[in-house]
């Protein structure tokens, strides 16, 4: 849980104290406090909570994942004596194998190391930008689900209870990559194709 009441107990993450009324918290008024009063509730962050507020923005944008496993891929093509023409389709499974097809026959062995753990700036950057792009389109499935209750309150429940199942699908999806002409372009598939950069 993300956000957890506690009475009387701090942690070393972050607490945040506030006041409250018998029938509603004034949040302006909420402030950090060195000590407990009968009328205040402490709240604490998990460390769940800390991750996620302490992750850099680029670690969610799939442009940023994308332009590294360009540049990486580039390299690894120049070391491994791979002609830089070369065409390469990489496919990232939902449980993160990755795949690798195109006219090299060296290809099968960056395979291996993408999958080996021996070459893991490509790995990892490919698995960022696949990540990143599955939890943008659930933001954006949430941000359309709320917009679909407010409109609708009285169907809110079974419209947000919609959500769950549309987020378990966006996250089956997988990740097609295609590296051409020095340039990697990517998209999700099951059930369409959405555009990664």
């Amino acid at each position: 849980m993300i956000g957890t009441a506690t009475s009387a107990a701090r942690n070393a993450y972050a607490t945040m104290t506030a006041t409250t009324s018998a029938s509603k918290t004034n949040a302006s008024a909420a402030q950090t406090q060195t000590g407990a009063s009968d009328s205040a509730t402490e709240v604490s962050l998990s460390p769940g909570g800390k991750l996620l507020s302490s992750l850099p923005t680029s670690f969610m944008d799939p442009k940023y994942h994308m332009a590294n496993a360009e540049k990486r891929l580039n390299e690894l093509m120049a070391e491994m004596g791979i002609p830089p023409g070369t065409d390469i389709d990489m496919h990232v499974s939902n449980s993160g194998r990755i795949t690798v097809s195109g006219d090299s026959e060296k290809l099968a062995e960056l395979e291996k190391m993408l999958n080996d753990g021996s070459e893991m700036d490509l790995r990892n950057s490919l698995i960022g930008a696949h990540s990143a792009s599955i939890m943008h389109e659930c933001a954006m499935a949430a941000q359309q689900t709320s917009r679909r209750a407010e409109a609708n309150p009285q169907a809110a429940e079974t419209i947000w209870t919609q959500l769950i199942a549309q987020a378990e699908r966006i996250g089956r999806q997988s990740a097609d990559f295609s590296f051409s002409g020095g340039k990697l372009s990517g998209s999700l598939s099951g059930g369409g194709s959405i555009e990664i950069a």
